[in-house]
């Protein structure tokens, strides 16, 4: 019966699937000499979890109900259909957006904390190549010798994730200034940016709530965080919206 009930959907999702799968192998061509900050997903992994997402979606059990009836009720009365569904059709449309959202999002965290980094040490899926010399770049197994102290203390409070990749026929000596370096930012609320190290280096250490939610007023929090390289600190108090 599957057969039956839009085989067009099923098609698409297998050719998503089958995108991913061809992406993930694509190399990513890179300045063997860089440096790059990445906040949120990766953009070498954002194609595939996209593709993986939308096949994901296609092959959605109430996703193919909705085309199977649609179709069905396209066949007897267009117009009617049209009108009968001028609201539903958005909708559907904008929980599939957002379903799709969270697929790519959860794909990404999966894929990531679970797979990649667990058993390859690394963050992103298709393989990188120096856009120089056109030769798989070679991952530094430990890359904190070429960071330099304020992005070690951010590696040591897992702020920052860094990973380094070197080019060997673009250079022979190894160091800071041939390297590619990929820095993937903890976007944890509890780090901050600290003005004078200019580095994810600032840590929550204190926070409590000074103001109680209410009915129709906001609560407040005291909260502290303090470098841990320079050791300053900042004190803030922050708005806590009630959910009224």
């Amino acid at each position: 019966m599957n057969q039956d009930v839009n085989p067009w959907t099923h098609q698409l999702a297998y050719l998503c699937f089958f995108l991913a799968f061809v992406l993930s192998f694509l190399p990513v061509y890179v300045d063997p000499c860089s440096k790059i900050r990445i906040k949120y997903i990766d953009d070498n992994n954002f194609s595939i979890c996209t593709a993986l997402a939308t096949g994901l979606i296609l092959k959605s059990s109430s996703l193919q109900s909705y085309f199977q009836s649609g179709r069905q009720s396209w066949n007897s009365s267009a117009p009617h259909f049209i009108y009968d569904n001028i609201f539903i059709i958005p909708l559907m449309l904008l929980v599939s957006f957002v379903s799709f959202l969270i697929l790519v999002f959860l794909l990404d965290c999966i894929l990531i904390k679970f797979i990649l980094i667990k058993l390859f040490k690394r963050e992103f899926i298709r393989p990188l190549y120096c856009k120089d010399c056109n030769i798989p770049m070679r991952k530094i197994n430990s890359p904190l010798s070429f960071l330099n102290w304020q992005e070690q203390v951010a590696a040591k409070i897992k702020s920052i994730r860094f990973e380094a990749w070197y080019c060997s026929l673009c250079n022979s000596a190894v160091n800071r200034d041939s390297i590619h370096l990929r820095a993937y930012v903890n976007t944890d609320e509890k780090f901050k940016e600290c003005p004078d190290c200019q580095e994810l280096t600032m840590v929550e250490v204190y926070s409590k709530v000074t103001k109680e939610i209410k009915p129709n007023t906001d609560g407040q929090r005291l909260v502290i965080h303090k470098c841990q390289c320079c050791f300053r600190e900042e004190t803030k108090v922050e708005v806590i919206p009630n959910g009224y």
